[in-house]
């Protein structure tokens, strides 16, 4: 994979979120905006936080979740912050995940250990998913929200709520149970299976089916790797973002130093691209093929060995026929668990 430009910005860089036509990077309480096209980078410096830790993009404006400050509405074009979101003055504050689904604005406390749901800056409810939440996931299809947890090095979780056409949250009866790191989750293509990423030091690639939700595989890197920071301020472990390419292979920013495409079925892989920095984020934007590492670069790649996919017919089938109703409050142990199996498939070297 040949390296057509490269772009520094002599800071580190912890997590990568994709907006139209550009990338937005989050390092500390900074948020730089690079457009893919052009180069051209602007920095924005939100004081009111000690650190960024994730985003949501809607219209110019972004949604911010972090430590220091209640969630923040922030004009990217005028450069300042619209308004705080919730209660002024909570101590401690911090939130460690953020989506906006429809008019509603779900965040992750984590000091309470609880997410929040907001409208119109007013906070309808709230209730116990937790601690260490990593990304909130939404599926339009199903109308599910999917919670994923970072527990530990060695352990994580997700947690499933469908959303009714009235914007009524329902806990679905399930517990999914990994036994390491979880960093990113994320659907296929045709939506048929959930993939779960992360470790802590090796690669873990869990793959649901969906959107019944049942253990299919799991498949890891036997080879250790000491250079992970898990437990660090920004974010418990690395914030990666994978590219499916089809059915069966994706791309994965190894923290290793390695830029792998991996086919998760044949649980094969080859290695891409080795230069040593601590890869996070693989993903096209604007039909450009766009890698970044968290000492701070953004590559852009040569791909004509492979394309965008193309997004296949989506199942619409929900999750809610399949997973019974609980109450919110429900504790986690006393939900239906959906376990990993007990034999792990090693990630082995591929022709």
């Amino acid at each position: 994979m040949k390296t057509k430009q490269v772009i520094p910005l002599n800071t580190p860089i912890y997590k990568v979120i994709p907006l139209p036509h550009s990338i937005c990077l989050l390092s500390g309480n900074t948020i730089i905006t690079v457009d893919i096209t052009t180069g051209y980078k602007v920095v924005h410096t939100i004081n009111a936080f000690d650190i960024i830790l994730d985003l949501v993009y809607e219209k110019g404006l972004v949604y911010l979740a972090g430590i220091g400050s209640r969630p923040l509405v922030y004009d990217l074009n005028e450069k300042r912050i619209v308004h705080e979101i919730g209660i002024k003055n909570e101590s401690p504050t911090g939130h460690s995940a953020i989506i906006k689904i429809e008019d509603h604005l779900y965040c992750a406390n984590i000091y309470s250990e609880k997410l929040e749901i907001y409208k119109d800056n007013t906070l309808l409810r709230s209730f116990h998913i937790g601690h260490f939440i990593k990304q909130l996931l939404w599926d339009d299809h199903t109308r599910t929200l999917i919670i994923a947890a970072a527990e530990s090095e060695d352990s994580g979780y997700l947690l499933g709520y469908r959303i009714d056409e009235q914007n009524e949250i329902h806990c679905l009866d399930v517990y999914v149970d990994c036994h390491f790191s979880v960093s990113n989750i994320g659907f296929n293509i045709d939506h048929t299976e959930l993939l779960i990423t992360g470790g802590f030091p090796p690669i873990n690639i869990q793959v649901q089916s969906y959107p019944d939700l049942g253990f299919k595989k799991e498949i890891m890197s036997a080879e250790d790797y000491s250079k992970d920071l898990f437990g660090n301020e920004t974010g418990y472990a690395f914030n990666l973002r994978h590219q499916f390419l089809n059915l069966e292979e994706l791309l994965f920013p190894y923290s290793g130093g390695s830029l792998l495409l991996i086919n998760y079925k044949t649980s094969e892989y080859r290695q891409l691209l080795e230069n040593g920095e601590t890869w996070i984020f693989i993903q096209f934007i604007e039909n450009e093929l766009v890698g970044v590492s968290a000492e701070g670069n953004i590559y852009l790649f040569d791909h004509d060995f492979f394309a965008p996919y193309t997004p296949a017919m989506i199942n619409p089938i929900g999750p809610s026929a399949t997973f019974n109703e609980i109450d919110c409050e429900q504790p986690l142990f006393k939900r239906y668990t959906i376990e990993p199996g007990e034999d792990t498939e090693d990630l082995v070297p591929g022709r």
